[in-house]
């Protein structure tokens, strides 16, 4: 007859966004320094599912740019 407690929320509910995908314009982008290609496009990847936009990811020198397509 004990009722169940509401589920608590984990750390990193409601945390500012650590890239801002979300914020961009058509033709907008932002640096990551000392990362690759490879490395944030699992990131990358995800944005694009929550958001609903297209990116486009580049080396450049002193990290990677991420644009945003469509």
């Amino acid at each position: 007859g004990i009722p169940i407690p509401a589920r608590a929320k984990k750390g990193g509910a409601g945390r500012k966004p650590k890239y801002p995908f979300a914020e961009l314009q058509v033709g907008d982008s932002f640096l990551v320094p000392g990362k690759t290609t490879d490395k944030i496009s699992r990131t990358t990847s995800l944005a694009r599912k929550r958001t609903g936009f297209n990116f486009t990811v580049r080396n450049v020198e002193g990290g990677v740019r991420i644009w945003r397509t469509a």
